[in-house]
């Protein structure tokens, strides 16, 4: 029982370790980013096949916080890029609840360490959402890098998920900050 419980929590903390921290603007100018704006928003990944799943995802997750579509005269462009890379796992590095338990000395590959018997291909992804004025001058960034090594997410949908929430909370975060309560505002 303890055994499968320690292998649930290894499970859940490597899921939620797959995005490394969100990095943003030291300088953002978030007022200026909300006051009388809206913005267009633009979406682009490495595989072109992806920019019409990305778009909606985009609206569901920064709308809510920042003047997207908007009824007011157009003041910038919400830009969002998206990449992935695929990359294979060194077979001889065991992953997984099973390679972890087998390190401790239980579990069923006790002996042999855990490791798996070839590699695992996994997926690396990097989000950059970026709010520009009219002028193209930079008012907010984030960047999110996903490590696929330690996630459960095994499609480029499921990176650019992860991603987008993550970089929402954090804009969400930075806004309260900065003492502005987004308004709900319907998608565009």
């Amino acid at each position: 029982m303890r055994t499968t419980l320690l292998g649930l929590g290894l499970l859940a903390c490597s899921a939620l370790a797959g995005c490394g921290a969100v990095k943003t603007a030291p300088d953002a100018d978030l007022q200026a980013a909300v006051r009388d704006a809206s913005y267009t928003l633009s979406v682009r990944s490495d595989n072109p096949g992806l920019d019409a799943l990305l778009y909606p995802m985009a609206v569901a997750e920064l709308a809510p916080l920042l003047p997207i579509g908007t009824s007011a005269p157009v003041s910038g462009e919400v830009q969002v890029l998206f990449s992935t890379t695929q990359t294979l796992s060194d077979p001889s590095v065991g992953f997984g609840v099973d390679a972890a338990v087998g390190t401790w000395g239980t579990g069923p590959n006790a002996g042999a360490g855990g490791a798996s018997g070839g590699p695992r291909a996994y997926l690396n992804g990097s989000l950059l959402v970026v709010v520009k004025d009219s002028a193209g001058r930079q008012l907010w960034f984030a960047s999110c890098k996903h490590e696929g090594r330690f996630s459960l997410a095994a499609t480029h949908e499921e990176v650019a998920r992860i991603c987008f929430q993550r970089i929402a909370r954090k804009l969400g975060a930075d806004l309260k900050k900065a003492g502005i309560a987004p308004a709900k505002r319907p998608a565009p």
